[in-house]
């Protein structure tokens, strides 16, 4: 491992480089792609659209939650939780600007 990457990690902007933003993604791009799949019928309906758009990631960080070993903290939960929320609103947003 090198020094540079090491200090990176140590670092806040580091850390949301290296983890979070990756995350935020994922969940982004999960919620663009249910949307994207989710069947036009039901999407004139908002609640059914959107939580077909929120599921995929909310099971996925459940998921998570309930496989950590050494159990979660507070503000670890927090912080995954802001994670989701960031992630499937830009998600949200994506869907909403690729049906316009």
């Amino acid at each position: 491992m090198e020094d540079g990457e090491s200090d990176l990690r140590q670092t806040l902007g580091g850390v949301i480089l290296l983890v979070h933003l990756p995350t935020v993604l994922s969940y982004a791009l999960g919620t663009w792609v249910a949307g994207a799949v989710h069947r036009a019928l039901s999407k004139d309906h908002g609640r059914r659209h959107l939580a077909a758009l929120l599921v995929p990631a909310v099971a996925v960080q459940l998921f998570a939650f309930l496989s950590a070993l050494p159990g979660p903290s507070l503000i670890g939960v927090l912080i995954e939780l802001v994670d989701l929320l960031v992630g499937c609103a830009l998600g949200y947003g994506l869907d909403r600007l690729r049906r316009r």
